[in-house]
């Protein structure tokens, strides 16, 4: 079999480049590394095929018949070149996508699959689960589990809306057990919680309102998680008098603490 020097250079250099393109984070860069891959896979296809001839008819008796190129080869670069513009079509669709929803065909590392494929296989450590949950089971624990969030709003302009220009934004979730989501009582203690932390933190405060909610969740079917689930929400906000803060961020991690059962501070728990 005869190949052409010229080519195989040509196709070498072809695919070469693709490959290089290919590697960027670029999308239409990935595009014509994907076109230029596939001409240099088609150049290479040409060559296997050995040298020019004639066309390749079937029931043809000449001279020129005897010296026909092979058909394969040929048929085989027109599928390839089909495959090739469908793929194309469809990473145009994805950069016109990508333009439609952030003007940029940079692609950045995603760090939350990152962090995903990175996640352990135990039970505990599925989406539907908390960190508080058993780790061999999946199951949720005495322990439960609690978050919070305080946010300082700043505005001179809101004098006469808050009685100050400092608002402060509370919201805390925590899980409960079964015995104490079910008492009644538990959205007003846990709001006596908080005025009781802001008036011992002596934290001088006006317009102070809020909800506290009582949710109970049960899950059917093939979703994972325990079967049923108690949860307390308490949303508050209020008005700082002064500029001492620390009060108030002392209060909040207070209230924060008695949600999530922790001991109170200077109790220690005894060793079971």
């Amino acid at each position: 079999m005869e190949a052409n020097l010229f080519l195989l250079i040509g196709s070498g250099v072809l695919v070469a480049t693709g490959v290089y393109l290919m590697l960027d984070r670029a999308l239409t860069r990935m595009i014509m590394g994907v076109l230029l891959l596939g001409n240099g896979a088609n150049l290479l296809l040409l060559q296997s095929g050995g040298r020019a001839g004639s066309p390749p008819i079937l029931g043809r008796d000449s001279v020129a018949a005897a010296d026909a190129a092979d058909p394969l080869a040929q048929a085989m670069i027109l599928t390839a070149i089909v495959i090739s513009m469908a793929m194309v079509a469809f990473m145009l669709a994805l950069a016109y996508r990508q333009y439609r929803y952030r003007t940029d065909d940079i692609i950045e590392r995603d760090e939350e699959d990152r962090a995903i494929a990175a996640r352990p296989k135990t039970p505990a450590a599925a989406p539907d689960h908390d960190a508080s949950d058993d780790p061999e089971t999946g199951r949720m624990s005495s322990e439960g589990d609690a978050f919070g969030r305080l946010i300082l709003l700043h505005s001179p302009d809101a004098e006469e809306a808050w009685e100050g220009s400092m608002r402060l934004v509370a919201y805390i979730q925590a899980d409960m057990d079964d015995a104490v989501a079910s008492d009644p009582l538990l959205p007003d203690v846990a709001w006596e919680w908080l005025t009781e932390s802001l008036d011992v933190r002596e934290a001088t405060h006006t317009n102070l309102g809020g909800t506290v909610t009582s949710t109970a969740s049960v899950r059917f079917g093939e979703i994972g998680g325990p079967p049923r689930a108690y949860q307390l929400e308490m949303r508050a906000s209020w008005t700082a008098s002064g500029l001492d803060l620390a009060p108030h961020v002392e209060a909040f991690a207070q209230v924060l603490s008695l949600v999530a059962g922790l001991p109170p501070e200077g109790v220690a728990e005894l060793g079971r």
